[in-house]
């Protein structure tokens, strides 16, 4: 292939090899280093859009700390007071304030991944960039949302009565954190890539949420009500179960939760994070051609 200059009839050769077709997949391996060459923009836009929590209304920010409070409030009326579902239990407002505050990261995993691309999708489809950055940005986000929960939740578990005295069991809450964020990320990658392969299934999100909810153990102890030990296998397998289970320990036991359930947290985090990305860089190419 060749052009004539305009000016002194010469001729420049344009080959084939140096032109690149845009919008297509790279490989996973140069996928992953322009993500990491986003790095300090991912970062500036997460705390961007965490600090923007609360604009708008006349508390702000209190409101970080507020809901999480009112969250416990609800659920304690309904199944502590109303329910009875405390009876027998030596400290349900722990019990209760640990479920709700660990759980709605997860929670909010399933929604969010398919709404993540929605959201963005002025700058998917002007412009050239991967993007699972938008997944790991969002993931950062909800990360420095997540803070003020669990500071709340330290403090609500101080203060309210039957008072928990901390211990230092507690600092293992960072890495269990840590495995729930890469069990958190993963999900975000999976349902961004199911929601766009079958954009109504985000209608059922919010109904899958709901039954994980009740089947992670997070406002009364399921093994209260399944006497089946094959059922009760199954429900600790649940990843959920048992983030909850090892809050409780280090929070309200000051005990060290046992090896196998740290390995099988970190498996399923590990698990989750990386097929969720290799599912969604397998449609790379499509996202910017979606309505």
């Amino acid at each position: 292939m060749s052009t004539t200059g305009a000016s002194d009839g010469s001729k420049q050769g344009v080959h084939n090899r140096h032109l690149k077709a845009i919008g297509r997949r790279p490989p996973l391996g140069v996928y992953l280093r322009r993500i990491h060459d986003l790095r300090h923009f991912l970062v500036a836009q997460a705390r961007y859009r965490s600090m923007s929590t609360g604009r708008g209304t006349y508390l702000g920010r209190i409101w970080l700390l507020l809901e999480p409070f009112l969250r416990v409030l609800m659920y304690f009326i309904v199944f502590g007071l109303i329910l009875k579902i405390s009876r027998g239990m030596d400290n349900f407002v722990a019990f209760l304030a640990i479920g709700i505050i660990m759980f709605e990261p997860l929670a909010s995993s399933l929604s969010g991944g398919s709404a993540v691309l929605q959201k963005n999708r002025a700058i998917v489809k002007s412009f050239a960039f991967p993007r699972g950055s938008l997944i790991l940005s969002d993931s950062l986000r909800g990360l420095y949302d997540s803070i003020p929960d669990v500071l709340a939740m330290l403090v609500f578990i101080m203060v309210i009565p039957p008072h928990v005295q901390p211990t230092w069991t507690w600092v293992l809450l960072v890495p269990l954190l840590i495995c729930a964020r890469m069990l958190v990320t993963g999900l975000l990658f999976c349902t961004a890539w199911l929601s766009s392969l079958l954009p109504d299934v985000k209608h059922l999100w919010a109904i899958i949420s709901r039954f994980w909810f009740y089947g992670s153990g997070v406002v009364f102890p399921l093994d209260r009500f399944i006497n089946d030990p094959a059922v009760m296998i199954v429900v600790q397998a649940n990843p959920a179960y048992v983030v909850l289970e090892m809050a409780r320990e280090i929070l309200m036991e000051g005990t060290v939760p046992h090896a196998g359930m740290w390995s099988q947290l970190f498996g399923w985090g590990l698990a989750f994070l990386s097929f969720g990305l290799l599912l969604f860089w397998s449609r790379e190419e499509k996202y910017s051609r979606e309505r």
